[in-house]
């Protein structure tokens, strides 16, 4: 279920890909949803992200490279793609937890469906991003995960805008998982289309799916 620019059931599906080793830390990510409504088209969005790490101490490690491809028909942006670098610290590295913070410079480029008359279709801006992982296994049949992501950019990129994602993972057999999603996405400037619309700030999801684990 949504609520946001639109209201409506949406389908949803998520991918995410990591591996660790005791000097690096490899992650790729998915989010992506497409809906219609009485057959019309009413959400289409789509976000892949990327981040290594390599480690530099027992806790410290720098982000050579991460980024990330944006596209929301319904926010009015046609592709928006994040490349970053950044240092980062783990604050907890166990069997059950792992927490870990990290930021640094980035630099956004943000291409728009339609823009009102005088203006660029095509943004750049430097940035500066925030983020948080937190990973914990709560009981034998349950993992929690916690993604939170925070950019700071020029206003025609959002100047501030974030992408949290919190999910309960609970297994019910040793492939299969239920999976219960909370997301919340936020832009204070919104780029307003050639109609002079402009979309809301805020989009709210709440998803009810089953996960594969391998």
């Amino acid at each position: 279920m949504r609520r946001g620019n639109s209201d409506q059931l949406d389908y949803g599906a998520q991918a995410n890909l990591k591996r660790r080793t005791a000097v690096s830390n490899l992650s790729l990510d998915y989010f992506g949803r497409v809906s219609y409504k009485e057959r019309e088209e009413v959400a289409n969005d789509h976000r892949i992200n990327e981040k290594y790490d390599r480690y530099i101490t027992r806790n410290f490690f720098w982000t050579p490279i991460s980024s990330e491809f944006y596209t929301d028909k319904y926010k009015n942006i046609k592709e928006q793609i994040t490349v970053g670098m950044g240092l980062g610290y783990t604050v907890m590295n166990t069997k059950d937890i792992f927490w870990s913070f990290s930021g640094g410079p980035a630099l956004i480029y943000t291409r728009f469906h339609t823009v009102e008359d005088g203006k660029n279709s095509e943004n750049y801006s430097p940035a500066f991003e925030l983020s948080t992982k937190y990973e914990q296994q709560l009981t034998a049949i349950t993992d929690l995960t916690y993604n939170y992501k925070l950019t700071a950019s020029n206003k025609e990129s959002g100047i501030y805008k974030h992408h949290m994602i919190l999910k309960f993972e609970n297994e019910l057999l040793s492939w299969l998982d239920i999976d219960i999603t909370g997301v919340w996405d936020y832009v204070k400037t919104p780029q307003p289309d050639e109609a002079g619309v402009t979309p809301k700030r805020n989009d709210y999801q709440f998803l009810l799916g089953l996960g594969i684990e391998f």
